[in-house]
């Protein structure tokens, strides 16, 4: 046993590597297979990347979703240009997103090692790779996974910036700005981490209260880079042609907090039906006031917590992150060519036959997650990082709780949080239970 564990950790990267190089081969055979369109909100976009004057409405609605819209167009312009053949092709979006999943596994692994050490980078990145990296929602090209590249990005940049000075720390600075602010315009929510960060800084500055001068400058530059996307983007928008934008239509967050108050606290037809029906903003905002706080004087204190344990309970429970919990069937345009090909369609279309399997085995990685995140009390108290990182849970339980949830599809955007803390507490766990082990035998 000692022979083993010596030899994989003498080998560790090279092992590594290949597993890596095999889940990639693996993805890209699956994907090649399985190919097909997706329902929702995902599918609204990309097949309309053609034909955008048939998006308007939708644009027009769902505003959080117009840089989404335009990344897809633009690559899809890209991709025709070489191969008009492709163009609007499900498959290219698909290969874009394990892109972007697999670039995320890299980039976890060097910030992870940055900030803490190896051995928790290398148990991050095999937690992520069995959890997300074959899972079927390599499928599904949409926000949550540039969410989660552009979250692994941003702690890889922070974890850095300790290694660097002069012009180059600034550039770093003034970079990690701008990608929060491109994390904003496509996932408001998924920025949790900054906010959890700036309460973080002000507990400290309210300890030792003086006057940081050089921190105060970061600060302001993080926050004026932050803001540069977001006057770029709007520029753009008011001066494109391709899309036409009814800004009257646009759903103000109150929206989203009224449909987190009903059902599961989730997607709810009605209450879209009943926005999209009043015509002006201003109306619109105080009918879905006045529901919110109809809806909270049903619940009653009681009935409201429970409400709450209760959509908390269908916002986490779920390793395989809801699959099949939205959209339609995936149907594919052809019949399957082989027994190879039908197995795989099973294993991964929601309607399969053997979709069981693959849902097992992402929630029990997600049980040893879980796990790992009762741990992680074990980890150094006076980790700024840890701290912060904690905090972005928490707030993202908490937001998922005020606003639309009622699915763990949401969590995706958060996994290099999870997955850092809980491969922290399972290390901490670990090295504690062999300790036991050595006093016992001594």
């Amino acid at each position: 046993m000692k022979r083993a564990l010596f030899f994989l950790k003498r080998k560790i990267f090279i092992i590594t590597l290949i597993l890596f190089i095999s889940t990639i081969t693996c993805q890209i055979f699956v994907l090649m297979n399985v190919t097909t369109a997706i329902g929702w909100d995902v599918g609204g976009v990309i097949s309309n990347v053609s034909n955008p004057s048939r998006i308007n409405d939708y644009l027009s609605v769902y505003p959080n979703n117009q840089l989404y819209f335009f990344i897809m167009y633009f690559y899809n312009i890209v991709i025709s240009s070489f191969s008009p053949e492709l163009s609007g092709q499900w498959i290219i979006f698909q290969i874009f997103n394990i892109i972007l999943i697999d670039v995320a596994a890299l980039i976890l692994y060097m910030g992870t090692k940055e900030l803490f050490n190896k051995k928790v980078a290398y148990l991050s990145l095999y937690l992520y790779m069995g959890l997300f990296m074959l899972s079927p929602w390599i499928m599904v090209p949409y926000t949550d996974q540039i969410s989660l590249l552009l979250v692994t990005i941003v702690l890889y940049l922070y974890s850095n910036l300790k290694n660097i000075s002069g012009l180059p720390f600034l550039l770093t600075v003034i970079v990690l700005g701008i990608i929060i602010g491109v994390s904003f315009l496509i996932k408001p929510s998924s920025i949790i981490y900054a906010v959890a960060w700036a309460i973080m800084k002000i507990i400290k500055y309210i300890e030792r209260p003086y006057w940081d001068w050089k921190n105060i400058i970061l600060s302001g530059l993080v926050v004026i880079s932050f803001c540069l996307p977001l006057i770029i983007f709007d520029h753009f928008m008011s001066n494109q042609e391709i899309v036409k934008i009814d800004s009257k239509k646009a759903m103000p967050w109150t929206h989203f907090v009224m449909m987190g108050l009903s059902g599961n606290g989730g997607y709810n037809a009605d209450d879209v039906k009943r926005d999209k029906d009043i015509k002006d903003p201003a109306l619109r905002k105080e009918s879905n006031v006045d529901i919110i706080k109809q809806r909270l004087r049903n619940h009653k204190p009681y009935g409201y917590t429970a409400f709450l344990i209760q959509k908390h309970f269908n916002n986490t429970d779920r390793g395989d992150f809801g699959w099949g919990t939205d959209g339609t069937p995936q149907i594919p345009k052809e019949k399957s060519k082989n027994r190879i090909q039908s197995f795989l369609r099973d294993l991964y279309y929601q309607q399969g036959k053997k979709t069981s399997i693959i849902r097992f085995c992402m929630q029990v990685i997600w049980l040893i997650i879980i796990i790992g995140l009762i741990y992680s009390h074990r980890i150094n108290k006076d980790h700024f990082i840890v701290f912060c990182m904690k905090l972005t849970i928490i707030g993202a339980f908490l937001y998922l709780l005020l606003f639309e949830g009622g699915r763990s599809r949401y969590l995706i955007q958060y996994l290099p949080f999870f997955l850092i803390i809980s491969s922290n507490g399972l290390i901490s766990w670990l090295n504690s239970y062999s300790n036991r082990i050595e006093r016992f035998s001594i």
